[in-house]
């Protein structure tokens, strides 16, 4: 069984969305909440980098996935963090290096190289959002993107959380 997140974490769970890319310096979803996170994922990297993610705190993320770079769930967290820093062409190099098991989950594929190909041009229909939605259908997709990258941070947490248990 799947270790549980206390109260406060487990808000950050049950978003509906997140943004699809943060300019630097944007502050996190709810800051009181990145001590929680440090206390409660304090022997875990990987679940300290992607809860931080999911409180949109992508700087620490990204610090915390760079300084433990030798470890697969950390590179999810650093392609993520990439695309979410609107830095698309890293995110997509990344992407490319991953072997994780959770790209064919979030992405889909019959091999991992069609999981990557996915990732890519997920990260990819990321960038064209990122130009504007001046339709109802360009909005739809921008609201649709926010939800799989939400529904991927997600996954990757409780991925983690099941692999701890």
């Amino acid at each position: 069984m799947p270790r549980a997140l206390p109260a406060p974490l487990q808000d950050l769970i049950e978003r509906k969305s997140v943004p699809l890319c943060l300019p630097p310096g944007s502050p996190c979803y709810d800051p009181t909440l990145s001590a929680h996170i440090d206390r409660f994922a304090s022997s875990d990297e990987r679940l300290r980098a992607a809860l931080h993610l999911l409180n949109d705190d992508v700087a620490r993320a990204h610090t915390i996935a760079q300084e433990n770079d030798g470890e697969m769930t950390c590179r999810v967290v650093h392609c993520i963090s990439h695309r979410r820093e609107q830095d698309f062409s890293n995110s997509n190099w990344w992407c490319r290096q991953l072997d994780h098991p959770l790209i064919q989950i979030v992405h889909g594929g019959e091999t991992l190289k069609e999981a990557q190909d996915r990732a890519c041009r997920f990260t990819d229909d990321c960038q064209a959002a990122t130009r504007g939605a001046s339709t109802v259908c360009g909005a739809q997709k921008l609201q649709d993107l926010k939800k799989i990258q939400r529904d991927e941070i997600v996954a990757l947490v409780e991925w983690i959380l099941e692999q701890d248990s």
